[in-house]
């Protein structure tokens, strides 16, 4: 055993994709930890990071606070259970946090493999194989829960979700129920069991939610249906006061008409349930309201948006764009009423009930029109500059030359895709196994998904570029 002075100071990372695996963290640590007391480690300090997934590491707060770290010369190596616990990103992403801890001077050491070794070729290309493998395995577990997810939609199974007004009847394999969940309760069902909606016996509530549909069409604002929610001290399913777009989202919800749909929006990074388009259950379970009343009042409330954008199209430009100087919240387009007008504002959100919101914040207004007027005038200065004109020019040319450039690289990816998904599929058809048959089918899957994104990719781009030419004309 290594004497405890000659020891490499080392730290251990750990993480966890979902908060299902509740024993991979305490696997994972005696992994390290023997891995450690066999290549002479001391560990100085842990880093984990649980219920994250491997392929967004920006959003893994202690991956980033280590990654920070390896610079201060405090721990000489990273250790690890196995390569896809520090990440499961593609191989380009990954390549940038082994630059990292190279530069750093830190080595990166699996309990799998040992040390990804840099300095030579054969260790670089296992490095990279075995990064490649564990990004592959993220988007087929995205496909297959997608795909089973699209299967349980078209059997009018319920996905996810929390509607108030709506309990869950919880059923085992068989079919038999087995309890029945309010719909504040917290229950997570075992994966093999199924879930059905059910309106709440709470009378009161079903009243509520019926009253908040017929007050739309008498009339009354969304505000009005938050105040009245808030004053009878009736709470969200997370126990918070009703706002203006949680009452909107909730009159929106296609639940309760009794429609199931699935799809809206995406569920994972590499797919979607709605990968073959939106999936509606009409009739999936009892409605609530009227289909003929939910209809007209997602009429009205389009109708109400689309004025609203209409009114006043240039009141508050800047929206979004500014952030407080106190607490860091976004500041938005407000209106301050006084007793001879009306002030429009910018300030951040004064509501202690609407989140995000900062207690200690005095949330200062700031003039709209003095504000947009003031930008506006920069904006001005900066266009007369002849230098900053032809700057101008440039770059404009230069977002129209780069996207072209995307486009022609985009039609060969598009291309090369369509021939591996016409030999994919004539392989599909001719494919003795059924082993075979979902080789083929998961290959094709992922191939369609990345021809998909790249379409709608170069759709949206095509529509931010639209403007181009007015600019250069405007100039």
């Amino acid at each position: 055993m290594p004497d405890h002075n000659t020891l490499i100071p080392a730290v251990g990372y750990i993480r966890m994709s979902t908060d299902k695996q509740e024993d991979s963290p305490a696997r994972q640590r005696k992994d390290i930890e023997t891995l450690a007391q066999r290549q002479g480690y001391q560990i100085t300090d842990w880093f984990e990071d649980h219920g994250m997934t491997g392929t967004e590491s920006a959003k893994r707060e202690d991956f980033q606070r280590l990654m920070k770290l390896a610079k201060s010369g405090k721990f000489k190596a990273v250790l690890l259970s196995e390569q896809s616990r520090m990440s499961r990103e593609d191989v380009f992403d990954a390549i940038e946090h082994w630059r990292v801890f190279r530069d750093a001077g830190v080595s990166i050491v699996t309990a799998q493999r040992g040390s990804l070794d840099f300095n030579n070729l054969g260790g670089v290309i296992t490095a990279i194989v075995d990064q490649h493998g564990a990004h592959e395995e993220s988007v087929k577990i995205a496909h297959r829960v997608a795909s089973g997810q699209r299967m349980k939609a078209k059997a009018g199974q319920r996905i996810g979700g929390i509607a108030i007004g709506y309990d869950r009847e919880i059923y085992d394999e068989q079919g038999k129920m087995i309890r029945k969940v309010g719909y504040r309760e917290r229950f997570r069902k075992p994966i093999s069991w199924q879930s059905k909606l059910v309106p709440t016996d709470n009378k009161e509530i079903i009243k509520l939610i019926q009253w908040a549909y017929d007050a739309i069409l008498n009339g009354l604002s969304l505000s009005a249906i938050a105040a009245e929610f808030n004053r009878r001290k009736i709470a969200t399913t997370y126990g918070n006061n009703f706002s203006v777009s949680v009452v909107g989202d909730m009159l929106r919800n296609p639940v309760y008409a009794g429609i199931l749909c699935v799809g809206r929006w995406p569920r994972g990074k590499f797919s979607t349930v709605a990968t073959e388009g939106l999936i509606v259950v009409e009739d999936a379970h009892e409605a609530i309201v009227p289909r003929s009343t939910f209809e007209q009042v997602q009429e009205i409330i389009n109708q109400r948006k689309s004025l609203i954008t209409m009114r006043h199209p240039q009141s508050y430009l800047l929206s979004g764009f500014l952030f407080c100087a106190n607490c860091g919240i976004k500041m938005y387009g407000a209106k301050l009423d006084s007793n001879e007008e009306s002030q429009r504002v910018y300030r951040c959100n004064p509501n202690k009930h609407v989140r995000p919101y900062s207690p200690n914040c005095p949330h200062p207004s700031v003039d709209s029109d003095k504000l947009n007027n003031f930008v506006l005038s920069l904006i001005r200065k900066i266009l007369i500059e002849p230098d900053h004109e032809a700057l101008i020019r440039k770059a404009i040319i230069r977002l129209k030359h780069k996207h072209v450039t995307k486009v022609n690289q985009d039609e060969i990816r598009l291309a090369e895709l369509n021939r591996k998904i016409k030999v994919a599929t004539e392989n599909m058809v001719l494919a003795e196994t059924k082993e075979d048959m979902k080789v083929y089918k998961e290959m094709l899957d992922q191939w369609k998904f990345e021809v998909q994104q790249i379409n709608d990719t170069n759709a949206r781009q095509a529509d931010e570029l639209k403007p181009l030419p007015q600019a250069l004309s405007a100039l």
